[in-house]
């Protein structure tokens, strides 16, 4: 049997493919995405405290400089005090002061959505009524948003344009709630707090009749009374 004798040159190329290899595998290994560990801990505030109690001095400031300084911006309402039973005047900002609101944060509102739904009747009330239902977004520039909802119904107080108006108060209210949750205020706005008022009957609509009222007048318009 014939003895081989290998040289170095020998054993250098049959060892370089598997240096190769090796290369290969560490490249592969140095490519594989390490798992970060799940770090549990309590959440942090987005500032100081001492930042953030200026950001709210400064916002608290802005409502008295700003809001209060004309009187369309905010409306006086007097409702109960559950607490002591007694009736009191409190101040709600209004539509215009919530957008002076908006213009100040530099807020961006979009309608999300809306839908037009039925609504029951009040007992000797014998309208069919509907409600608008809306949703508005309220973005501030750093992606921050908020969705906020209004509603309004026809079973609200009477309406001069009552197929605009039922709608722009929905949407009115939807903005004005996305805009104060956004802000960090959460105050009810002064148009949701004039959905709680007593309804009024519309001028140019007459009082409605029980159906038994209805027959009696049917019955005399049909003997010409």
């Amino acid at each position: 049997m014939a003895n081989t004798t290998m040289t170095e040159s020998d054993v250098a190329e049959n060892s370089a493919p598997s240096n190769n290899n090796n290369k290969q595998h560490s490249q592969a290994a140095t490519t594989t995405t390490a798992i970060e560990p799940l770090v549990i801990g309590l959440p942090r505030m987005a500032a100081s405290m001492g930042e953030i109690k200026a950001a709210i001095d400064d916002f608290n400031q802005f409502k008295k400089t700003v809001i209060m300084s004309d009187p369309k911006n905010y409306q006086q309402i007097k409702r109960k005090n559950f607490k002591t039973n007694q009736d009191e005047e409190r101040v709600y900002i209004t539509k215009a002061g919530w957008r002076l609101i908006a213009y100040a944060f530099n807020i961006s509102l979009a309608i999300v959505d809306d839908i037009k739904e039925a609504s029951e009747s009040r007992p000797g009330d014998n309208r069919e009524h509907y409600t608008w239902r809306v949703r508005v977004k309220a973005t501030l520039p750093n992606g921050r948003y908020v969705v906020g909802d209004g509603a309004c119904s026809t079973r609200e107080r009477g309406f001069a344009k009552e197929d605009h108006d039922i709608y722009a108060t929905a949407v009115t209210r939807a903005k004005n709630r996305a805009i104060s949750d956004l802000v960090g205020s959460g105050e009810v706005s002064a148009e949701e707090i004039d959905d709680e008022s007593p309804v009024p009957a519309p001028a140019n609509r007459p009082p409605q009749m029980t159906p038994e009222e209805a027959r009696v007048r049917a019955s005399q318009l049909g003997a010409g009374k």
